[in-house]
This record gives structure tokens, C-alpha cells and sequence, in this order.
């Protein structure tokens, strides 16, 4: 079920829940409570409340949207570099590619909880052997500039760690959904209105704090790839999909082609660094 059924199911069910537990109250009569002076304050503080843990997690969860871009922007430098080596026909090139797709399998392995952060870490680690080779035959600034890739993918994957691992306030959690049950079954019992208004105030307060306090527990965690199933809003890894991909097309097709650089033109150079 996709997000967008699932979200219809959820506000059908809820919906009907709510104007059958009503209807039975008005029913039998058992209404208590009479429409006063607390409860809009008690809406207001509810609202509040929300409306603060919503600002806590936001930039958070902006960062989380850009960090796996970063990542993948990274990965696609190193890799632009390792298509270089292979024209310049270093023997490490082909290697630095599949070192990057195995990587990229990782780290898809990693957001759902199937491989360790160290896993990840190795794997850069591992990555210095192939660079020491690249020194050879490029200048040492591109070198630095790959290394600060790895660097970056190493400082947005402990980064992501630390969104995933630290949630906001529990009991922030838990005051907001209990003074939501409460103000619901209060207007549940109410009384003193005409029907129409009654289960209109009912569905549209209960079926607006019930999806907001569900999106902003999602936005919380927006790597949340393991627990049962995707939350409605959670980052999308098609991305890293469509890398490895492309990267998997690029290896079939270097495995295939000639040995012999293909030379464009003729280009001055000046001692060991890489052609201006």
C-alpha cells in the first residue's frame, strides 16, 4: 500500500470510528460535558505544544533532506576522477569504481540497519590505498580534493547517525497525545450544540492533531527505513538506487573498452601535474 492509500485508509477508518462513537453517544444520551471557557484553551496549549516540537525537529529535518545529496555529489566527483585515471590507463581506476559501487550498496545497507556505521568507515578507510596510487600521476591538489570528498561523505554519515539516533523530547510527545485525548473525548461527550456542530468541531479537531502529531513523529526521524514500514516522511534514497545504477553501466562499459587512451589532442605539461 502506498503512502497516498494509506493515508486515505487511515482518515476513512478514523472518520467512521469517530461518527459511529459519537452517534452512539448522542443516542443514549450520554453526553456530560457543556461547552465552556477551558476548552479553548485547551485547543491553544495543544496546538502550542505541537507547534513546538514542529520548530525543534524542523531544521533537522532540512538538513536530512540535503545530506544524502551531499553524499552522492561526493561520490560523483570521485568517481569523475576515477573515469580520468582510466584514460590516463592507471590499473587502480576500474578498482576505485567498484570500491565506490560496493560503497554505495553499503551505505543503502546501512540506512536500513543491515551493516554498521564502522562498515561504512573501513570502506573510506580502504579507499586511501587506491588514492596513493592516483598521487602518481595527478597533481597533489586534485588529490586533496578527492580526500575532502571522503572526508564529506565521513562527516554526512556521522551527521545522518546522529539525526537518527537522538530523538526529540518523549514527554513532549507524550503531553501533546494525551491532552489530544483528552480534548477529544471531551468533545465527544459534549454537549449543548447542534448536532451538525458537534461532530464538525469532533472530525475536524480529532482527524487534524491525529495526522499532525503522526507527521511530525515521522519528521523525526526522517531515516526511519527499518521500523515496519517507510514513514510518510522519509527521505528518499532513489537517488543512491539510481547511482549505483549508472555506475554498474559505467563499469560494464570501461570493462569493455580498449586499453589505449583515446587521445584528443596534443597538451603541454608541466612536471607531474595533470594537463591545464
Amino acid at each position: 500500500m502506498n503512502r497516498k492509500h494509506s493515508f486515505k485508509f487511515k482518515f476513512i477508518w478514523l472518520t467512521l470510528v469517530l461518527i459511529g462513537v459519537k452517534y452512539l453517544i448522542s443516542r443514549n444520551h450520554l453526553e456530560i460535558f457543556v461547552a465552556g471557557p477551558l476548552i479553548s484553551p485547551l485547543i491553544s496549549s495543544d496546538i502550542f505544544l505541537l507547534g513546538f516540537i514542529l520548530a525543534g525537529i524542523l531544521p533537522d529535518y532540512k538538513e536530512a533532506e540535503r545530506l544524502p545529496a551531499d553524499i552522492i555529489t561526493s561520490i560523483t566527483s570521485i568517481n569523475d576522477e576515477a573515469d580520468i585515471e582510466f584514460l590516463r590507463k592507471n590499473p587502480k581506476a576500474l578498482q576505485c569504481k567498484l570500491e565506490l559501487v560496493a560503497l554505495i550498496k553499503l551505505i543503502l545497507q546501512w540506512f536500513e540497519k543491515s551493516a554498521h556505521t564502522e562498515a561504512i568507515f573501513k570502506k573510506l578507510t580502504d579507499l586511501n590505498y587506491i588514492f596513493s596510487y592516483f598521487e602518481k600521476d595527478i597533481a597533489s591538489s586534485v588529490v586533496s580534493k578527492i580526500k575532502n570528498e571522503k572526508d564529506n561523505i565521513r562527516k554526512c554519515v556521522l551527521r545522518i547517525q546522529e539525526i537518527r539516533a537522538v530523538n526529540f523530547s518523549n514527554l513532549a510527545y507524550s503531553i501533546v497525545e494525551m491532552l489530544s485525548f483528552v480534548i477529544i473525548v471531551v468533545l465527544l461527550f459534549l454537549k449543548g450544540l447542534e448536532w451538525y456542530d458537534g461532530y464538525l468541531y469532533l472530525l475536524v479537531f480529532s482527524l487534524l492533531m491525529v495526522f499532525l502529531i503522526d507527521l511530525v513523529r515521522s519528521m523525526d526521524n526522517p531515516f526511519d527505513y527499518y521500523s515496519g514500514g517507510k514513514q510518510q516522511s522519509a527521505v528518499s534514497l532513489y537517488p543512491f538506487v539510481a547511482l549505483k545504477e549508472r555506475l554498474e553501466k559505467e563499469l560494464v562499459q570501461f570493462k569493455g573498452a580498449p586499453t589505449k587512451p583515446v587521445i584528443v589532442g596534443k597538451v603541454k605539461q608541466k612536471g607531474k601535474g595533470r594537463a591545464k
